[in-house]
């Protein structure tokens, strides 16, 4: 039975699948940034903007730390996916 379902199941992806090594990354921001009439910037800038608009909105520091670099590593932020409403609240 399994036999012909193989096609339904996906392979287990590698984690450097997944990422784009920096080199290559810069240049594609700055195409991205060339098409939309933005001026060139670093990637980080993107993330200081979005930080800084999301607190003057008063949004939740430990929520935009969590979003901007990841789970610090407690094994409750692994198993956390926040609903939309959460980023939303204010604190």
């Amino acid at each position: 039975m399994l036999e012909d379902r193989k096609a339904d199941f996906l392979p287990p992806l590698k984690l450097e699948a997944l990422i784009i090594p920096s080199p290559k990354t810069l240049p594609m921001f700055h195409q991205d940034c060339d098409r939309v009439g933005l001026r060139r910037r670093r990637q980080y800038d993107s993330r200081r903007t979005f930080i800084s608009l999301s607190q003057a909105d008063r949004a939740r520091k430990d929520i935009l730390r969590w979003v901007t670099h990841g789970a610090t590593g407690d094994i409750v932020d692994l198993y956390t996916t926040l609903p939309w409403g959460a980023s939303l609240r204010r604190g």
